[in-house]
């Protein structure tokens, strides 16, 4: 899966030129930690995503960007689409009730958004900058006379260091 941003953007977010293998190790790890938090992927992608039916009447696909269902599977058989609608916020409800017993929905869909919004690519660069300018991970620093306080890369990588802007544009693409 490409990364939400990539290494180019993040040495303009910068505003230097970086080494390429350090910057592509941080767009990746911060692409990586942006979906974990949101709990999906994010950007668009064909694949086939299982949830459990349990007799309910609908289930929530872990997406918030559903474009299409191409098929339905339950326990393996193909149901038809007349009996099944689904929502772009990734519910997918069964026209009655899925049959009782059933217990695994393989759906097909393309899901995602293509463009990513700008927002979440911001704060994957805003994430990225500190993941590349701190990989030790360091809070603190000296050298002779010189000695300077640094934010933790790894710790300000988690959801609870996060800037409260990023955290909020974030959390609106969070699956609950």
């Amino acid at each position: 899966m490409e990364p939400l941003v990539t290494a180019e953007e993040l040495a303009g977010y910068l505003r230097r030129d970086l080494d390429r293998y350090s910057a592509d190790l941080a767009v990746t790890g911060a692409s990586g930690i942006v979906r974990s938090y949101c709990g999906w992927n994010l950007s668009r992608a064909v694949e086939t995503l299982t949830v459990t039916a349990n007799g309910s009447i609908s289930v929530n696909l872990p997406t918030l960007r559903l474009n299409d269902v191409t098929e339905v599977r339950a326990d393996g058989a193909v149901l038809d689409p007349a009996e099944y609608g689904w929502g772009s916020n990734g519910v997918l409800a069964a026209r009655y009730r899925w049959p009782l017993g059933m217990q695994y929905l393989a759906v097909d869909v393309d899901h995602g958004y293509d463009p990513v919004p700008d927002e979440i690519r911001l704060s994957c660069l805003s994430m990225a900058s500190r993941l590349y300018s701190n990989p030790e991970g360091l809070s603190s620093k000296s050298s002779g006379d010189d000695s300077r306080v640094l934010g933790d890369a790894i710790s300000d990588a988690r959801p609870s260091a996060w800037e409260g802007l990023e955290l909020r544009i974030l959390h609106r693409y969070r699956i609950a």
